[in-house]
């Protein structure tokens, strides 16, 4: 519970800015680092963490960005089979702490999203429904920005290891397809 406890009612503020001063470091300190291709990647809470970034500063640093089952927006957090991290994470319940949901929504930001976006989402999570996968790449196909949609029909938040392969295999293209000079592993 130590991580959970250390993001309550903060999730896109300490994590935010701890991701904000790792880039800068291996920017400026590990020179060996391409930090002109990066590319950044989250699941679950990462694929909050990767559209909260789309719509920040940091977004612009990265060549390309992915998210796999991630929140496009918190005020949507009810349509879970889980209620337990909005509770828990957002300090009580969406009509008592709704300024918490809305502080750290994604989706409050999308005026500023601009990178590329591979959106990976699988139609039986339902801890994170669809719907979110679909409006966060409603969003950038609507804003003209670069982006692709995968989803696995008999998947749930968690993949089976022949559908990782899949995955990686298709984000491996989408790294290549962003900037030729990526090459996937």
């Amino acid at each position: 519970m130590a991580l959970q406890n250390g993001i309550r009612n903060d999730w896109g503020g300490r994590p935010y800015q701890d991701l904000v001063k790792g880039f800068e470091y291996i920017s400026s300190e590990l020179h060996y680092v391409d930090t002109t291709n990066a590319v950044a990647l989250g699941a679950s809470y990462g694929g909050f963490m990767v559209n909260f970034i789309q719509g920040k500063p940091l977004g612009r640093k990265f060549k390309a960005l992915v998210t796999h089952d991630g929140v496009f927006s918190t005020l949507n957090q009810y349509s879970s089979e889980e209620l337990f991290f909005p509770l828990h994470d957002f300090g009580g319940t969406f009509w008592d702490n709704r300024e918490t949901y809305e502080k750290w929504d994604p989706a409050k930001n999308v005026s500023e999203w601009n990178t590329p976006h591979l959106i990976i989402h699988n139609e039986l999570d339902y801890r994170l429904p669809i719907s979110e996968g679909l409006a966060a790449f409603n969003v950038l196909q609507s804003r003209g920005i670069p982006s692709r949609f995968l989803s696995f029909p008999d998947e749930n938040h968690v993949s089976t290891p022949l559908r990782r392969q899949n995955r990686d295999r298709t984000k491996s293209m989408w790294k290549t397809e962003t900037d030729n000079t990526i090459v996937g592993t």
